[in-house]
């Protein structure tokens, strides 16, 4: 009977230290394996390769502690194919409103990859943003603050 009460306290255990590491780290690795965009191998020119079109939001949200970060969704369409990614971002503190097309660009420069967005279309190649467009702002000097865009990603075949 006492081993049977142990369980739930050895679980327990396990549970809040076994993954307090990866809990505490920001729920696993910030940058998966992406064979380029770094000084060492940037990436690519979006001059040859398939194109993937589609929008994106942006919006600003605040964590459990206060902390603030922007919530991004990417829908993307090849033909009739068509996908969704979301990921969180630490934009910085600044104004969202006041980004320009070319600094969400610099930003979100390797998400495509790290996201797997050529895999997830059944392409080979490294996913690049061919251009991002800025359509709308929204709720400007609040804590709502919103932008939506477009935008054109292109996977460049590997050599």
């Amino acid at each position: 009977m006492k081993k049977i009460a142990l369980l739930p306290w050895l679980l327990a255990f396990f549970l809040v230290f076994g993954f307090s590491g990866t809990t505490f780290a920001g729920g696993g690795p910030e940058d998966p394996a992406c064979p380029a965009g770094t000084e060492e191998d940037p990436l690519p020119e979006p001059d040859a390769g398939k194109f993937l079109r589609g929008g994106f939001t942006v919006a600003r949200a605040v964590g459990l502690m206060g902390d603030i970060f922007y919530s991004v969704h990417i829908d993307l369409k090849k033909g009739d194919e068509r996908h969704l990614f979301s990921f969180q971002s630490a934009l910085g503190l600044g104004d969202l409103c006041s980004l320009s097309a070319d600094e969400l660009t610099e930003i979100f420069k390797r998400v495509p990859c790290t996201l797997g967005v050529a895999e997830t279309f059944g392409l080979e190649g490294i996913p690049v943003i061919a251009s991002l467009e800025i359509v709308q702002v929204d709720f400007c000097d609040t804590a709502a603050e919103m932008i939506r865009g477009e935008i054109v990603v292109r996977v460049v075949p590997v050599d």
